[in-house]
């Protein structure tokens, strides 16, 4: 409790109202007059009470017309903090000032019962209506509050009548459009409107009158305002409309979105520059695959010819060597295959269909065409989902194939089981194989990285950062866990909701 009182005007652990749930400028300000109105009224009254109690000396229950100022003058304190919260969070001194208001309530409530009879013929009320123009008076001054209130608002505020007149702005209106300070009141508001709409202006704002609500100005429209100098520049206007004894008021937010604007453009211009970029690179990566397997495949197709030719008269060791260049020709094929699935992995347009992953992985196992000693052990309950079937088979396929392929027993055992998060499945690929070591978990998932020599397991030494390429398009990620000696893991991820 000593805390609490020692914090009581500390309000750093406490948000402002404005930022505490969806709070729409309108909304705001509804709570904020309303609350600021009624404390000026509240105010009002019991100043009329003590009046009263001041000209009638001969009152015979002074004590309740006392509380009753109590009351109304906590009352309208509780309403005064409820609109200073929307900037200054003052949760714990509101709550004392309820807790006093509650306390005067009760009090003027047993003080009240026993006087009921006496002031049914309490005479002399006449003199209360000469209080009510004070009361009048005190509603004027909320009036100035609130005034000052729009003035500090961080954006621009203009306040115009039925007639399309400018009765109010604010500084922020005004830096905006480049006038000086009460030189927008009374102007039409064509004024802050471009040239060109200065002629339909008019019947928009007839027909938001005829229905006016709260809601943006121009929906599905880019919005221009014109500044004194007669530059044009974008903004973002909000309409509220305002019941007042002038008839129906309109108060227009407006916020300034040229940096914005130009952000958004450059944006686009870089995005489009990006996807020029990539669509070069995937024209250059095809044709450089193609113009480079042509003469591929003559070189492989030659020495194999000599080979044929000259089986008989060339010695072994120049036998092995023509066999070396068709298996060199044949792995930089798959290399610059590899080089161009790399270059279009996750860039793909892919369209979404329905995947039941353990006919998927079946397929994917039967395709590999794997030892007839292997086990697999494959989850039944494989997640049946919709997503860009390709990419996942290829992560499959290179996943499996991999543990196929680098498995140093003819016997292993694979496995592939699956578990659910709450935004994504959990793929796992199990072995049984030679493990890798800790210092190359990071690097088997670089370009061209193998951990053995390539004249005794053939590859790219791309497969691992396709897999790893085509997880991060769709949403996924990909970590290895090995031990040598004791088998790898892979546990990828991939997104529940691939339309996200």
């Amino acid at each position: 409790m000593v805390e609490f009182f020692e914090k009581l005007f500390d309000t750093s652990d406490f948000p402002a109202r404005w930022y505490c749930g969806n709070w729409s400028e309108g909304h705001g300000w509804l709570h904020i007059i309303s609350d600021t109105a009624i404390w000026g009224a509240y105010m009002a009254i019991p100043a009329t009470l003590t009046y009263f109690i001041l000209k009638r000396k001969d009152i015979p229950f002074l004590p309740v017309f006392w509380l009753f100022a109590a009351f109304i003058f906590s009352c309208g304190t509780t309403h005064l903090l409820d609109a200073g919260i929307f900037w200054w969070p003052s949760y714990r001194l509101s709550g004392i000032v309820k807790l006093i208001t509650a306390i005067v309530s009760w009090a003027t409530v047993f003080a009240l019962i026993p006087v009921i009879p006496k002031a049914l013929s309490l005479p002399g009320l006449g003199a209360v209506n000469a209080e009510l123009n004070k009361a009048l008076e005190a509603i004027t001054k909320s009036e100035e509050r609130l005034r000052k209130v729009i003035e500090s608002v961080p954006n621009g505020i203009v306040i115009v009548n039925d007639k399309g007149k400018i009765v109010l702005t604010n500084p922020v209106c005004n830096t905006i459009f480049g006038y000086e300070q009460g030189e927008l009141v009374g102007q039409d508001i064509e004024v802050l409107v471009p040239a060109h709409l200065h002629g339909p202006h008019p019947a928009y704002r007839d027909a938001f009158l005829a229905a006016p609500e709260t809601r943006p100005m121009g929906r599905g429209r880019d919005l221009y305002g014109q500044c004194k100098d007669g530059t044009e520049i974008p903004v973002e206007i909000g309409l509220n409309p305002i019941e007042s004894d002038e008839g129906t008021l309109v108060l227009a937010t407006i916020v300034d979105i040229t940096e914005r604007k130009k952000a958004e453009e450059t944006l686009a211009r870089y995005t489009a520059e990006l996807e020029r970029s990539n669509q070069e690179l995937d024209e250059y990566a095809y044709v450089a695959s193609h113009d480079l397997r042509t003469p591929l495949e003559g070189i492989q197709s030659l020495a194999g010819w000599v080979q044929e030719d000259a089986a008989a008269l060339l010695p072994e060791a120049s036998q092995r060597h023509l066999q070396q260049i068709q298996q060199r020709a044949s792995r930089l094929k798959v290399l610059l295959d590899d080089l161009l699935a790399y270059s279009r992995a996750g860039r793909l347009e892919t369209t979404l269909d329905p995947v039941n992953v353990h006919e998927l992985v079946e397929e994917v196992v039967n395709s590999l065409h794997p030892p007839k000693e292997f086990n697999f052990h494959i989850q039944d309950d494989l997640p049946q989902l919709t997503t860009a079937e390709t990419p996942l088979r290829r992560v499959f396929l290179n996943l499996i194939g991999n543990a196929i392929k680098h498995h140093d027993r003819e016997d292993g055992a694979i496995t592939v089981s699956c578990e659910t998060s709450p935004t994504h499945y959990v793929f796992r690929i199990a072995d049984d194989g030679p493990g890798i070591a800790p210092d190359f978990h990071d690097k088997i998932f670089m370009l061209f990285e193998t951990l053995k020599p390539r004249d005794k397991v053939e590859g790219s030494g791309m497969g691992l950062a396709i897999v790893k390429k085509l997880l991060g398009a769709c949403g996924g990620t990909i970590q290895v866990t090995s031990t040598i000696g004791e088998g790898t893991t892979f546990e990828f991820t991939w997104p529940i909701d691939s339309r996200v």
